[in-house]
Order: structure tokens, then C-alpha cells, then sequence
């Protein structure tokens, strides 16, 4: 009649047909994986399997082992979804194996150049540092980025800054997101000596370009930037741990830039809240969707060198610090959130923090806590503390962390069993709450002092595993 009319109503729906929808929002790769399609930002989503829910958060993969019908509920700030899948047989259940597939050189090895000190797969891409490769200098340093075809790993690239120099240690730290990787070098003088840089490279067909050199606003001598790195889609952070934050001397920080078009940009500087000279606050760093998550291993709060990590959150283009979080047993000179860079890492609603020198079991025998984050009230709450099941002193697992939907992946550098310091790792599932060893992992040509296991990383198909000192291409190649 012209005029508006307003009234409270309820809908009540009783199914929902998306028999013509062109793409569900649930979909099966055949083998073992489930994807959300189009999940949107701050989408959340729960997987029901029979009377199991499956909280997915902002995850966006998920592993299955059974057969059956997969019902998903999904939710964000621009979309609602109601979807199943039904899975009807599953290709030969992935089993991870108890030692490699393929060993990776660099193409142009040469002793004490330390390939493996990093490493980081996504898909069919990873990269490896190698932080004292002399290609160029001295100790300059390199990253070998690999692609898989047909089963096989192959170099695709080697790359070095476009300002190369020597005693930069690029290749130290690297991380993979996608088409684009991140590579440190801590050591680099722009400026000020040691001051420290990031490089973001971009793959465009089978080459890859340096897109960007990133430097902190306020960076200075011996801030050890870029000390740890890491990058998820568009955003990438850097640990400067030795950074002066107030005057408050290598209390430390980190960096968080974000990409737009083919440019980065700082975004943010990150402190704690409550830091204090000698923090080493930047150890270690992981960022994942609105979420970062920085290592101080040398935060004395409950004990000295106990350790501590500083969750934040995005919201617009602002950083919070969120929570500061230490395990459930935290003790004097655990180095909780420390490692070699790789100490903490995010997945989702998941948070795996390493303790290296952590005494369960032997002094030094180290362990992983894993923290899961409530939705509603976002509190982070440790859900597991993880051990090797051949807990030994001195191992320090938990050195390196690196964690993909329900598989964690976990480095212990100095475990003996080959020979001293000979390394090995682990990989843990989940089921529920509960995170359960699978496989532990060694080299086929394992030695004495090889470090296998001082770097890591996993998407959760496939695991690379680091061993600096391996002496196969020359000693410490």
C-alpha cells in the first residue's frame, strides 16, 4: 500500500537442495583430502562425520581415512553454507614412511655451505637455504627452490638477492606460500652492519623473480632482522630478536608486511607487551590468516631462558597482541618458542610451539606443546604436550615445528640413535584432541653430526626434513 512495513519472522529450513549449485563448497580430491571451496573471509567451518564434529575453524583442508558422508557447515562474514560429500572409496591410505624418497643437493655444492639449514614445501614447490653457499663471495648464501613432476623433485632455481654480498647468510630462514617465497638474510649490512633483510621471490611460469627486499622502518646495527621468517598468502613477518624496541636493548621485534599488486609494505611493528632486555623476542615466527604468532625464548617469566609466545591478531590493517601464552610445566631454560627459527608454527585454530631443552625424559630431551583456540572467546589453551616415543636426553625435540592441518611435523637435531648428533623426526596426527606419534624418521645415509632435523616443514603430504651437516657433497655441504 506504499508504505513500510516492518515485522519480526522466523525461517525454518528443513533441507537445502544444491542439486543445481555449479561448484559445492565441500570437495573430494579422490584420494584422501576434503577441501572448502570459497570458504570467504572469517569463514569458520565444522566437519561432521557420523557423531564426530570436526571443529576446521578458518582451515580450509581436511584429511580423511574413512569412507562415508562428510556434512559441512560453514559460516563468515559473506557467506553461509550447508553442503555433504559422500565418499564412496578412497585411494590406498597414505602411510608416511620411516625414511626418504628422494635426497635433494643444490646444484652447485661445496663444503661448509649448510644446504638444509631451511627448508619449506607447499604443493609441488619447496625451497631450501643454504646460508654459507660461496656462489658470488663469501658466505653469501643461496636458496634452491624444487618442483615435483611425476614423483620426482627437481631444481627449478637458484636465487640470490640482487644486491648480493658477502656474509649475508641468505638462506638461513626461508618460507613458500603459494607462488611466492621468502628467504633471510640476517647477516645482511643495508645501511648498518648486520643489520639484516628479507627477499620475496615470485614464480611466473618455471622462473623466479625477485619481487621485493624488505628492510625494518626503524632498523639499526645488529638487529639480526629477519633472524625468522615467514609468509601466508599475502602477508609475510620477520624476528629481528635483537631489535632495541624503547631503548629496551635485543628485547626484540618483528615485522609484518602485506602485498598489494607487486609491492610489499610494512603494515605493522609487533612487541610484547610486557618485554624486557635480552627477550630474544623474533626467535621465532609464523603467520596464518588473521593470525601471528612471535617465539621469545629467552623471556624469563616463571624461570630464566623459560621462554614465551606472543599470539596477535589482525583486524583492518592493525595488529593486537592477543595473548602470551607458556606451557602448562614451563621451567627455567625450557627455550619455549625458540628453536632455529622454526620454534612455532600456525595452522588454522592450532598453534605448535617447540621447547628444545625441555627435561621430560632426560635433560635437554626437549618437547612440543600444541594450543587451540576457542572460537567465540579466542582464548588459546594448550590441548597436548608431545614427546618423542624414544625420549632421550639431549635430542632437543622440538628444535623445528611445522604444523599443516592435523599433521605436525617435529625435528630433534641431536638425536643419537645413528650416531651423536645424527638427528631425527617425528610425525604426529590428530584425531579429535588427541595428537598421536605415526612415524619417526631418519635418513638412509644418516651419520654422526649430520643434524637431520635442525629444519622441517610438512603440508601435510609431503615432509622435507633439513640436514645441514651432512657431508655427501663435501664436509657440512
Amino acid at each position: 500500500n506504499g508504505t513500510d512495513k516492518y515485522a519480526d519472522s522466523n525461517v525454518y529450513v528443513s533441507s537445502v537442495d544444491l542439486a543445481g549449485a555449479t561448484t559445492k563448497p565441500i570437495d573430494f580430491d579422490g584420494y584422501n583430502k576434503l577441501t572448502l571451496v570459497n570458504a570467504g573471509e572469517n569463514a569458520v567451518s565444522n566437519v561432521k562425520y557420523f557423531s564426530n564434529t570436526y571443529e576446521m575453524g578458518s582451515a580450509s583442508t581436511f584429511y580423511i581415512k574413512d569412507t562415508g558422508t562428510y556434512d559441512l557447515e560453514m559460516s563468515g562474514s559473506n557467506v553461509f553454507a550447508l553442503s555433504s560429500n559422500v565418499v564412496g572409496a578412497l585411494a590406498t591410505e597414505l602411510e608416511w614412511k620411516s625414511t626418504e624418497d628422494q635426497i635433494l643437493y643444490g646444484s652447485d655444492p661445496g663444503a661448509n655451505d649448510n644446504f638444509g639449514h631451511a627448508v619449506a614445501v607447499d604443493g609441488n614447490y619447496a625451497v631450501v637455504g643454504s646460508r654459507y653457499n660461496d656462489t658470488g663471495g663469501t658466505d653469501r648464501g643461496a636458496a634452491f627452490i624444487f618442483y615435483k613432476s611425476g614423483g620426482t623433485w627437481t631444481e627449478q632455481a637458484m636465487v640470490q638477492p640482487s644486491d648480493t654480498a658477502d656474509n649475508d647468510w641468505f638462506g638461513r630462514g626461508a618460507a613458500i606460500s603459494g607462488d611466492y617465497v621468502i628467504v633471510n638474510a640476517y647477516s645482511k649490512t643495508t645501511n648498518n652492519t648486520g643489520q639484516g633483510a628479507a627477499y620475496i621471490f615470485y614464480r611466473s611460469g618455471t622462473s623466479w623473480t625477485q619481487q621485493a627486499k624488505l628492510n625494518a622502518s626503524d632498523g639499526a646495527a645488529g638487529d639480526a632482522y629477519s633472524f625468522s621468517v615467514d609468509i601466508d598468502g599475502d602477508y609475510a613477518i620477520c624476528g629481528a630478536l635483537n631489535e632495541d624496541p624503547g631503548g629496551t636493548s635485543n628485547a626484540g621485534s618483528a615485522y609484518i608486511y602485506v602485498r598489494s599488486g607487486t609491492s610489499w609494505s610494512q603494515q605493522a611493528k609487533i612487541q610484547a607487551s610486557d618485554k624486557e632486555a635480552s627477550d630474544a623476542f623474533g626467535r621465532g615466527v609464523t603467520i596464518s590468516g588473521d593470525y601471528a604468532a612471535v617465539g621469545a625464548d629467552n623471556e624469563d617469566t616463571n624461570g630464566s631462558n623459560a621462554g614465551s609466545v606472543y599470539i596477535f591478531k589482525r583486524s583492518g590493517t592493525s595488529w593486537s597482541q592477543q595473548q602470551k601464552i607458556q606451557s602448562s610445566d614451563i621451567q627455567a631454560d625450557d627455550y619455549f618458542g625458540g628453536g632455529a627459527g622454526q620454534g612455532v608454527s600456525l595452522s588454522g585454530d592450532y598453534l605448535a610451539v617447540g621447547a628444545r631443552k625441555e627435561d621430560t625424559g632426560g635433560s635437554e630431551a626437549g618437547s612440543v606443546y600444541i594450543f587451540k583456540k576457542a572460537s567465540g572467546t579466542e582464548t588459546w589453551t594448550q590441548e597436548a604436550k608431545l614427546q618423542a616415543s624414544d625420549v632421550s636426553a639431549a635430542s632437543e625435540f622440538g628444535i623445528s615445528v611445522s604444523l599443516s592441518g592435523n599433521t605436525l611435523a617435529v625435528g630433534a637435531n641431536r638425536e643419537d640413535t645413528i650416531g651423536t648428533d645424527a638427528g631425527a623426526a617425528y610425525i604426529f596426527e590428530r584425531s579429535g584432541t588427541t595428537w598421536t606419534e605415526v612415524k619417526r624418521i631418519t635418513a638412509s645415509d644418516g651419520q654422526a653430526n649430520d643434524y637431520f632435523g635442525e629444519s622441517i616443514s610438512t603440508d601435510g603430504i609431503t615432509t622435507f626434513v633439513g640436514a645441514f651437516g651432512e657431508d655427501t657433497k663435501g664436509s657440512a655441504a
